[in-house]
């Protein structure tokens, strides 16, 4: 829409000279590995960038362009790939990281129009609502990692489910269990090994869920 072949999302390390490319449109993949290797140390529109978080800018703003075509960055990475002009966002910034979404064209396209940048503020909103939300997804898949492998330390068989005893997560010992099928299954939910045993287990997950959903303190719940 903004009439740019290229588009990239990085997240740059702002303790060390790294990035990483998380999303790329356009870049072929050894220009992308050269950029995270080398060139993102020598990037002139990363130093003294002035710009803060949700602001949009063209790479005109940091370096004009008889200032770029003296850089070994332009020279030897944005040159090659016939690409001159850039024109981003700042999704976000701390002092660990900054992560932007910039789309890039030719110099024979010319710069980004007024309408052009108008258009990518309008969305930089939503671009950066989407990062954030990237982020959380990234962190619980983090953490949920983290948790399963803690799990994955017991002796014991953990098998976690919601009130239709449908299950969400299980341990190393547990998915043993299961895969004998001794006594606990989990097709079509957790189940036992008869109806009877299952209709009991499956009254006992619901009598926790309803006590937890109320706010009655349960106690821990255990199976022979």
């Amino acid at each position: 829409m903004i009439h740019a072949p290229s588009a990239v999302f990085l997240i740059h390390d702002n303790r060390h000279p790294k990035g990483n490319a998380s999303v790329v449109v356009g870049i072929e993949p050894a220009w992308i590995k050269s950029y995270e290797e080398y060139f993102v140390t020598i990037n002139p529109w990363l130093a003294d960038r002035p710009f803060r978080r949700g602001v949009t800018a063209v790479g005109e703003q940091i370096l004009n362009d008889r200032e770029l075509v003296q850089t070994e960055f332009y020279n030897d990475f944005l040159r090659p790939q016939n690409r001159f002009y850039s024109c981003g966002v700042l999704t976000a910034q701390d002092e660990s990281a900054t992560s932007e979404i910039s789309a890039l064209r030719s110099r024979r396209a010319g710069s980004f129009t007024s309408n052009e940048v108008a258009l990518f503020k309008y969305l930089a909103p939503h671009l950066q609502c989407a990062v954030r939300i990237h982020n959380r997804i990234a962190g619980l898949e983090s953490g949920l990692s983290a948790a399963t492998a803690a799990l994955d330390r017991f002796p014991t068989g953990v098998v976690a489910v919601n009130s239709d005893a449908k299950v969400i997560l299980t341990n190393r010992t547990a998915d043993a269990i299961l895969k004998r099928g001794d006594g606990l299954m989990s097709r079509d939910g957790l189940r036992a090994a008869s109806r009877q045993q299952t209709a009991k287990l499956r009254n006992g997950i619901a009598a926790v869920s309803m006590q937890r959903d109320s706010g009655v303190p349960t106690r821990n719940a255990g199976t022979d």
